[in-house]
């Protein structure tokens, strides 16, 4: 198995893209930390890992964009496990408001909790990752911050835009400690609370610039985490996985 024995945390993983990369990589071996707000979906994911696969995921309840919460929640899994290997910032909120419309409230949450959260997490992990000499931080980020996202969305679209640019910068001064920092950008994804919203309303346009003529799977951003957290991509940092059918290509 690829991740046999990785101590991986993943935040959002009570649910959407977080949940399906949480049971992928319980399947690949790894010992899954889920971070989520949502105390009870993170306990019944964690339950669902049990029934299927017979190992014994682990729940902290946390909310990313408290830098305090995070810092507790990384101690937390260091002190238990003795070591850190893989991070998986995928917590998110994808909320519709006019860019004239909105408030510093709202545009500050979008930022807080897409953004701030990666930069807050990424730090406490990568503490511990810079001590034992090693590790994979991957920021799922998203195709709104690769191309103009449908209108309505410019908090979002700086929030995912802003990882990017991060993860590029962290990549650069994380890589002489051992630790590797890449970003995976996926397509509008089915199956997860932010894509079925979206299709709703636009599904049928969004389908024809697709070049795969499908939208993405969970199970699809799933298999890329695996990749980046696996020994198998042991020199690549600072990359973009764009997971878009061709929806985006650079």
């Amino acid at each position: 198995m690829k991740l046999d024995d990785k101590v991986s945390i993943i935040t959002g993983g009570a649910g959407g893209i977080g949940k399906s990369i949480a049971l992928f990589f319980v399947e690949e071996g790894a010992r899954v930390v889920i971070v989520d707000i949502d105390k009870a979906k993170g306990e019944k994911t964690v339950e669902e890992i049990l029934i299927r696969y017979g190992n014994k995921a682990n729940f902290i309840k946390a909310d990313v964009s408290n830098s305090t919460e995070v810092n507790e929640m990384a101690e937390r899994v260091f002190t238990r496990f003795n070591r850190l290997d893989v991070l998986v910032n995928c917590a998110g909120i994808y909320e519709d408001r006019l860019m004239l419309d909105m408030s510093d409230e709202e545009w500050s949450k979008t930022l807080k909790v897409n953004l701030y959260s990666c930069f807050y997490c990424t730090r406490a992990v990568g503490i511990y990752m810079k001590k034992q000499c090693g590790g994979s931080i991957i920021n799922i980020s998203s195709i709104g911050g690769q191309k103009a996202p449908s209108i309505g969305h410019s908090h979002y679209a700086a929030s995912k835009a802003g990882m990017i640019g991060f993860t590029r910068a962290v990549a650069t001064e994380l890589a002489p400690f051992g630790i590797r920092v890449n970003n995976i950008c996926p397509g509008v994804t089915e199956g997860t609370p932010m894509g079925d919203r979206a299709l709703k309303n636009v599904g049928k346009e969004y389908l024809k610039t697709v070049p795969l003529a499908r939208f993405a799977r969970p199970s699809d951003i799933a298999y890329g985490a695996i990749y980046l957290a696996s020994d198998e991509a042991s020199y690549i940092t600072g990359a973009t996985l764009s997971i878009n059918g061709g929806m985006f290509m650079e």
